[in-house]
This record gives structure tokens, sequence and C-alpha cells, in this order.
């Protein structure tokens, strides 16, 4: 019985011993071959079988607030310092992630309120959308980003921070059967226009290849 304990014992040493030594040895090699000839493995795709998503087109106007609007809701206010409402709510339209903290307090309002305030105060946004490829028809939908109320073209997030989405305290995912705008190589040029707007505005512009 002790010849056959001792037996196993110096079995399982010498496998360990022979596996640490064999675990040394492939390493070594393995560390000389990338110090005398490193070779980089890659993968290449023919451009060809590219499909590149269009990219999303945001426009921000620079003007966001509706003059005649603005005037009508500081008519119906019950606030009696108007040009302390009136620079609260201007300030708030201009607001980004640049100047936050230059926003002025203004305890009337609420902050689960201001969304809605600009949607209401806001230019009237209605351009004409048109794509260089057929068949496809794009939406344009107003949507809430670092740079205030912005509107997005060809989109599948700009939907989830929508001032309707919001409004409704929405947390669920949206099952849209509009798919986003792919294009090929061999398709030409393809564009996207957006006319009759009525103030100025920036433009951003985002694509991903998949």
């Amino acid at each position: 019985m002790k010849k056959t304990i001792i037996k196993h014992r110096i079995l399982w040493f010498t496998i360990i011993l022979l596996s640490g030594f064999g675990s040394l040895y492939l390493s070594q090699m393995t560390w000389s071959r990338y110090q005398s000839s490193p070779t980089v493995v890659s993968m290449d795709r023919d451009m060809f079988a590219w499909n590149t998503t269009f990219p999303c087109v945001t426009v921000c106007p620079n003007n966001y607030i509706d003059s005649r609007k603005l005037e009508i809701f500081l008519r119906n206010a019950k606030e009696e310092n108007k040009t302390r409402l009136e620079n609260f709510i201007i300030s708030l339209a201009n607001a980004s992630y640049k100047n936050f903290e230059s926003i002025p307090i203004y305890p009337d309002i609420s902050p689960d309120k201001y969304i809605q305030l600009l949607v209401n105060l806001s230019v009237p946004f209605k351009p004409s959308l048109t794509i260089g490829v057929s068949n496809v028809a794009l939406s344009i939908v107003p949507t809430i980003t670092e740079m205030g109320l912005c509107y997005a073209v060809n989109s599948r997030m700009a939907v989830y921070n929508s001032p309707e989405y919001r409004d409704a305290n929405r947390w669920d995912i949206i099952n849209d059967d509009t798919k986003s705008l792919f294009i090929h190589p061999l398709d030409g040029e393809v564009f996207a226009q957006v006319m009759n707007i009525s103030t100025s505005y920036d433009v951003r512009l985002s694509f991903l290849i998949v």
C-alpha cells in the first residue's frame, strides 16, 4: 500500500515537473520569436462589401425662441417682473453644456417644465427634406441635446430624447419599423437636403461604418 502511494506521488511529481518545464520552454520560444521576427496579424474587408450608415444629420437652430410667442406668453404671465422672466427664458433657450451654470435661478417655474416651455415657445421648424435615394422616406425628429433643442435625421436614438418621449415619462424601447438609411460605395453620390429653414442653424454629422 505504501509502495503504491509512493509511486503515485512520484508519477504526479513527474507530470507537474514536465508540465512546468514545457510551459517555460514554450514561453521562451514564443518570446524569442517575437523579439527576432514580430508578426502582426490583421484582417481586411473588401471596401465594396461595406455598408455605410448614412450620417445622422442634427440641425440645431441658433434662434430657438419665437418672438411673437414669447410676447404673448409674457403678456399672459402673472409675473410682475416681465423682464426677469424674459431673461430667464432666453437664457434657458440658449443653454448648452458650455454655459449651464450661467442660467439664472427662477423658482416660479419647475425644472420639469423647462422642456415643455421651450417647445411651446420655439420657432416653428418645418423644413423640406430631400434624400438622394429613391423609395426612401426619412423623418425629422425633435431631440434634446447638450446644445439644446435640435432636430435629427436618420437617427435611431433621437426619439428617446424627444420632448414627447420625455414628457410621457417613458422608459420603454420603441419598436419602430423605420430603418436607418444604409448606402453602398456603388450607389454613387447620395445626398440629403434640408431646405426652407427660416433661421440660422448649426449642422452636426456623425456616422459609423458597419
